[in-house]
Parts: C-alpha cells; sequence; structure tokens
C-alpha cells in the first residue's frame, strides 16, 4: 500500500504547486451545458484545457528525466570503458599482444529510412474549425456555420488568395465598361427620340393641320 500512497501523494503535491502557479479555472468547475437538450453536460473548456497543457507539461518533464538517465548511463560505460582500455595498454605492450579491434560502430538513424510512413496531419486534417463551427451553430439554434470564403485547407486558401490578389482584366474594369456602353448609339434617350421624331414629317402637329 506505501508505494500506492506515495505515487498518489506525488500527484496530489503536483496538483496543489500547480494550483499555486497558475489559474487552472477561469470560471467556476460547474458542468455546463453541450449545446442545448438533451446534450450530455461537460465541464468547462478552459478547465479542461488547463489540465490537458498539465499533462503535456507533465510528460515532457518526464520524458526530460528519463532521457537524462539514459544519457547519464552512456556517458558514465563510455567513461568506464577508456579507463579499461588504459589499463590494458601496457599489459598488452608488455606482452606483445595486440589489442582487440574496436566493436563495429552501430549503424547511424539516418540509415533507416522510414518507409510507408505517413505524417498524421496527413491522415486526419485539422478539425478544429469544423467542431468550432457546429458548436457555435448549435449554440445559436441547430444550424451549422458556412464554411469560411478561404476554404478550410490550406490548398483552398492558396487558390483563394491567389483568386483575390490576381489584377482585373480588361472586361473587369469600370473604365472599359464605360466605354464599352459610350460607344454604342444611345437607346432611350431623350435626346435621340426628339431627333429622330424632327427628322421626319409632323403627324398630328396643329402647324401641319393649318
Amino acid at each position: 500500500i506505501s508505494p500506492y500512497c506515495a505515487t498518489a501523494w506525488w500527484f496530489i503535491h503536483q496538483i496543489v504547486e500547480e494550483l499555486d502557479e497558475r489559474e487552472l479555472s477561469y470560471r467556476s468547475l460547474a458542468t455546463s451545458p453541450f449545446g442545448r437538450f438533451p446534450a450530455l453536460p461537460t465541464l468547462d473548456s478552459h478547465y479542461v484545457s488547463q489540465l490537458g497543457s498539465l499533462a503535456r507539461a507533465s510528460m515532457l518533464s518526464s520524458l526530460i528525466k528519463s532521457a537524462t538517465e539514459l544519457e547519464r548511463y552512456a556517458r558514465d560505460a563510455e567513461l568506464s570503458r577508456g579507463r579499461l582500455l588504459r589499463c590494458l595498454g601496457p599489459a598488452y605492450e608488455a606482452y606483445g599482444l595486440d589489442a582487440p579491434p574496436d566493436p563495429p560502430r552501430l549503424r547511424p538513424l539516418c540509415e533507416f529510412p522510414l518507409v510507408g510512413f505517413t505524417p498524421p496531419e496527413v491522415v486526419c486534417p485539422p478539425w478544429g474549425d469544423r467542431v468550432a463551427r457546429a458548436l457555435n451553430g448549435i449554440a445559436c439554434g441547430g444550424k451549422v456555420a458556412p464554411a469560411p470564403p478561404w476554404g478550410e485547407t490550406e490548398e483552398e486558401a492558396e487558390v483563394w488568395a491567389s483568386s483575390v490578389s490576381s489584377p482585373r482584366g480588361p472586361l473587369d474594369s469600370p473604365a472599359a465598361s464605360s466605354d464599352s456602353l459610350s460607344d454604342g448609339p444611345p437607346v432611350d434617350s431623350p435626346a435621340a427620340s426628339s431627333d429622330s421624331l424632327s427628322d421626319g414629317p409632323p403627324v398630328d402637329s396643329p402647324a401641319a393641320s393649318s
């Protein structure tokens, strides 16, 4: 029972130190509804994120501690081997023997390519934006928010940026539109109507009747 008590006490001590150093919860620790009823209640998102950061920091510290212990072991073993070789050197010379060859070095890690390895971000792309839009849609009335105009991936964002930043063509410019309209004959203009009426004979006018 004592090892379990010691482990539990260490964990409680770490939690208390973290509570003293950081603000673990921005709001209360009461459960908040996930969207609308009958959704299950969940813990505060800020509290959960802080717990995740605490677990990540603890994992990194434990990994660094393990790596430090392994490096210390390798350094001590190499130092002991060097001392042994220095002690055996005079003995080999005294008996006229050749020292045994050194063992071959291990193959470096660069000789082992990651064949068939696919990065996790390619297999499962980030979905944080989609989850945020879904949560916002649930909170706003059950409708999922539309996707942003620049897309959800980096490729779609680059295509959208290139389309926005591309220069306008001659047909898209306002000057070209006004020129094309001014070149043609005026349509439904009062001047055109009066000219066309004045060229022909007057119809039903008092001067013509007289």
